[in-house]
């Protein structure tokens, strides 16, 4: 499962609690811009993808 998937989830999940599409865009607007400025600030760093090479 990937983050974007993650804030999708969370996204529906508050909209499904508050009832208030603003509110959920709010906190993923939020979420977004903490998982980019905290690798920026405090030099964290999320899982990077790498790809196998093809077996033979």
């Amino acid at each position: 499962m990937s983050v974007v998937q993650l804030l999708d989830y969370a996204a529906v999940f508050v909209f499904a609690l508050t009832g208030a599409l603003t509110v959920a865009l709010l906190c993923c607007a939020v979420s977004t811009f903490a998982l980019r400025a905290g690798p920026l600030r405090f030099g964290w760093c999320l899982p990077v993808y790498r790809s196998r090479p093809p077996r033979a």
